[in-house]
């Protein structure tokens, strides 16, 4: 199997569906008999597929786990739902658990959090964490959902000190920047001006702000993920390191989305310089379809279907 599958490396293309979200979904729910939700045995079937162990670094792992641990609640009925954006990432990926160039494979991963002395720990979980011999690999994915960016403001903890920092409750933030980064030093004296530089964007590009980009999301996973290449510096050096945002076809291109990417690569080069370390960072958007279609003929994780074959419905409408 080629290595390929862990390393994509194409951008989005300035072509997009015409397809919207409210027809996707109204199409989906109509191959559904018109039931916006899964039938029960269906449910069972992924209940037992999730529960399925797999073994990686040499541990027991069942992704049902990692689902039940996510904040996102995923499996209250989410998951479940016909346009539901974590049951096609698990398809999508769950599937390269078989593949001995992938040393292991996580969903709902949890990132390093913020600490906090009011107790609001500012943490975030990547839809996908899977790691090859020389990559490491993070993704966050969607479908049909939309963002509001509209009035967004970044959490004065990622930037400012105490006294002048305020809580997501209106409190001042008792802590400084060195505690609340899990003594982080380089971070504290990069990420400050990394998102004031941000905020600058957001108010420049108000009304260009697409609802597929939640930049008050992606900036708490850049922070996690710097958070993360501190916390494992001897176990990452010499990899490279990828972010995806992994979204559907009638997604296009925003300038704060092309912005912010850009300001996010020139920021973690500066950071991994400054920690000394031997490894590359890469943050790109992807749509979902060119790696659908970059998938081999691989069987499902728990099933003897094909990922192809399952995933199909989803794909129906091409590309203009």
């Amino acid at each position: 199997m080629p290595n390929k599958v862990h390393n994509y490396r194409y951008s989005i293309p300035e072509v997009y569906s015409v397809i919207t979200r409210k027809e996707i979904k109204e199409y989906l729910i109509k191959e559904n008999n018109g039931n916006k939700y899964i039938s029960d045995k269906e449910k069972i079937e992924y209940y037992q597929r999730l529960s399925k162990a797999y073994i990686k670094n040499n541990k027991i792992k069942r992704f049902i786990y990692q689902y039940l641990e996510g904040d996102g609640n995923e499996l209250a009925s989410k998951f479940f739902n016909v346009y539901s954006s974590s049951r096609i990432c698990f398809e999508m990926y769950s599937w390269m658990e078989n593949l001995d160039c992938i040393l292991d494979i996580e969903f709902e991963y949890h990132l390093p959090s913020m600490k906090s002395s009011s107790s609001e720990l500012m943490g975030s979980n990547m839809d996908v964490y899977y790691e090859a011999y020389n990559d490491i690999t993070f993704i966050e994915s969607k479908f049909t959902e939309a963002v509001n960016n509209k009035n967004v403001i970044i959490p004065d903890a990622y930037y400012k000190e105490k006294g002048i920092a305020k809580s997501q409750k209106g409190t001042y933030l008792k802590s400084d920047l060195y505690y609340r980064f899990n003594n982080n030093y380089v971070l504290v004296k990069l990420f400050p001006t990394f998102i004031e530089d941000i905020i600058k964007s957001i108010n420049l590009y108000e009304e260009d702000k697409q609802d597929w980009f939640d930049v008050k999301q992606e900036v708490a996973h850049i922070f996690g993920i710097c958070s993360y290449i501190f916390k494992n510096q001897k176990k990452i050096n010499n990899k490279n390191i990828h972010f995806y945002n992994v979204i559907y076809d009638f997604d296009k291109p925003s300038l704060l989305a092309m912005e912010f990417k850009t300001k996010v690569n020139t920021f973690m080069k500066e950071y991994i310089k400054a920690l000394k370390l031997n490894i590359s960072f890469d943050y790109d958007f992807k749509y979902m379809r060119k790696i659908y279609e970059e998938i081999p003929d691989a069987k499902a994780f728990g099933s003897d279907k094909l990922v192809k074959d399952i995933l199909s419905i989803y794909f129906k409408y091409k590309c203009d």
